[in-house]
């Protein structure tokens, strides 16, 4: 495979703020690679950009963080960098306390929840359970995880909020677009703990 420089690869604006290079090789028989670099202004929203790939690799100064499916990747990722980085997420730093019918149980700083998490993990194990944005949900009232709604910005299709709790922590959740919610209002924070994933 000829070595290209992807540094000479013009530049695209792919969304206010943000430019990126896109590299593909269809000739490589069945192997496909892609190659995507995005640079984005401070505050600017970085895309998800897969691409029909079956693995990919994600890396920082030149480690490989994880490997895998891009399925795996945005709901089950292998460190903290690789949450942060894929998409929005919620980190919520927490001990396992027990292990109930396959899934941990974890004190977290908003409460008790239930997830999954890597091999390995144990009983006394502390982390972070990341879930994100889509997997909760505002409604009027929930199980002691009220909060306010803090910020509130329009995307079209889904609404993205910011929800301060009582004890400071500001939550992420996204909800559609016909179910506005008005800033201020006072809402309770229902997680869908079948997405919820243990982070070390």
């Amino acid at each position: 495979m000829p070595f290209v420089d992807a540094s000479k690869i013009p530049e695209v604006l792919m969304r206010t703020g943000i430019h990126g290079r896109f590299l593909a090789h269809r000739d490589l028989g069945a192997t496909g690679l892609s190659l995507l670099m995005n640079r984005a202004a401070p505050g600017a929203a970085v895309p998800l950009h897969f691409h029909q790939v079956e693995e990919t690799v994600v890396m920082f100064a030149g480690r490989a963080h994880q490997i895998g499916s891009p399925q795996d990747i945005y709901f089950r990722p292998t460190t903290r960098e690789v949450a942060d980085f894929i998409g929005q997420s919620n980190l919520f730093a927490g001990r396992v306390i027990a292990r109930e019918e396959g899934r941990f149980v974890v004190e977290t700083t908003i409460g008790r929840m239930r997830c999954e998490a890597q091999s390995g993990t144990a009983v006394g194990s502390r982390g972070h359970v990341m879930v994100r944005p889509e997997a909760i949900r505002l409604v009027p009232h929930a199980d002691g995880r009220m909060g306010r709604i803090t910020q509130r910005n329009f995307l079209g299709n889904v609404i993205d909020y910011r929800v301060t709790l009582p004890n400071g922590t500001v939550v992420s959740a996204q909800g559609i677009g016909g179910e506005a919610r008005e800033a201020d209002e006072e809402v309770g924070l229902l997680i869908d703990e079948s997405k919820a994933w243990l982070l070390p």
